[in-house]
This record gives structure tokens, C-alpha cells and sequence, in this order.
């Protein structure tokens, strides 16, 4: 551990430099071993990158489902609009 890092009172590793990112997360109580943080940042990143896809675009059968629960008629054929006479 490095004198700056013992004076602040966190872990440094190996091959780490003084210019990082800021921490994902901080242990703010007990002393979890290495492989506890990777088991726990793996977990963390897994539900991010989950949550940053893109969501799919809806089909004809959600848009139909969401019009039926608004309660909004759902015009199927083209030209219905003009009603009959």
C-alpha cells in the first residue's frame, strides 16, 4: 500500500495508478477479501449494462394492447376514417 493510501485510509493494488476514475462503490464497514469486490463489482456491472440497452421498439400487437387498455378505439383498415355514408 502506498503512504497516500494508508494516510487516506484505502486499499490500493498493484499496477494501480494515482489517476482514476471515481470507485463504482465504497466499503464503508467490515473487510471483505478481493474475490468478495469482484464477486460484488461483477454483480454491480452486470445490472448496469443490462439496464443501459436500448429498449425494443414496440410491435402492432403492444400498440393494440395499449390502445385496448386506454380504452381508444383501434382503427385497423385504412381509409375507415372517412366513415360511411
Amino acid at each position: 500500500m502506498s503512504p497516500a493510501a494508508a494516510a487516506r485510509g484505502t486499499r490500493t493494488w498493484e499496477g494501480d495508478s494515482e489517476e482514476q476514475e471515481a470507485p463504482i462503490f465504497k466499503v464503508v464497514s467490515g473487510d471483505p477479501s478481493p474475490e468478495e469486490l469482484a464477486a460484488l463489482t461483477a454483480c454491480l456491472l452486470a445490472t448496469t449494462s443490462q439496464s443501459e440497452e436500448e429498449p425494443e421498439a414496440p410491435t402492432r400487437n403492444d400498440l393494440v394492447r395499449e390502445a385496448i387498455k386506454r380504452g381508444r378505439q383501434f382503427m385497423q383498415l385504412p381509409g375507415i376514417w372517412r366513415g360511411r355514408h
